[in-house]
């Protein structure tokens, strides 16, 4: 009987643990957990944007983990817990950083009754954020053509709106020119443009224009 009532405590004790508010342990699991969803956005000056969600089902405490890079080993340093919660979805901004000088990486964890979770790991390259894009924009043989012009290398990305309905994406692409043949008679179309460096890294939006449809 006393061994039996020593294994009871020992598997009930993550669940009294958090009961009486003692904070459990966030780590990297051994394995990633892809059903755990992770984001990361350059927002520049204000810091890195990480959103962590994990599935609706899950019950326990989360967090997110950053590891540092030294950029005269160029090795990481071990990751360390900058936030915890017991809900499944969590946004941070990530302020206490060293502003566009190395990289850091960043992974969403979990405890749920002493089992360990985590996402896939990412990486941030912190640095300041690319110029807007130069745009120009006509309309010309029954199509709208788009030209864009960039400092930096990198991927545009065009966003377009009509109807005053929100700006949605009309394509990503890394050549200077795009041509936008969908269009409606009568209707008049708005134009932005980004620039991605990379997964994490976009440009503020570029002027915008507008073109009436004949």
């Amino acid at each position: 009987m006393g061994h039996h009532w020593w294994l009871l405590c020992l598997l009930a004790m993550p669940l009294l643990l958090a009961s009486c508010g003692v904070k459990t342990d966030i780590i990297l699991a051994e394995e990633e957990d892809k059903d755990i969803l992770i984001e990361a956005v350059n927002s520049g000056e204000r810091g890195i944007l990480v959103t962590c969600k994990f599935p609706p089902f899950f019950r326990g405490e989360t967090g997110i983990l950053r590891a540092e890079k030294d950029l005269e080993s160029g090795t990481f340093a071990p990751p360390q817990v900058i936030m915890r919660h017991d809900r499944p979805n969590i946004v941070h901004m990530d302020s206490d950083l060293d502003y566009g000088t190395t990289h850091y990486r960043y992974t969403c964890a979990g405890n749920q009754d002493g089992r360990h979770s985590s996402s896939p790991t990412i990486t941030v390259n912190y640095r300041p954020l690319p110029e807007p894009p130069q745009m120009e924009v006509k309309y010309r043989a029954g199509a709208v053509q788009i030209t864009l012009k960039s400092e930096e290398e990198g991927r545009f990305e065009i966003v377009r709106s009509s109807l005053d309905r929100p700006f949605e994406s009309l394509a990503i692409t890394d050549q200077n020119e795009y041509t936008d043949s969908r269009l409606t008679a009568g209707r008049t179309y708005r134009y932005k443009a980004f620039l991605r460096i990379d997964a994490h890294t976009i440009s503020g939006p570029s002027e915008e224009h507008t073109i009436q449809v004949p």
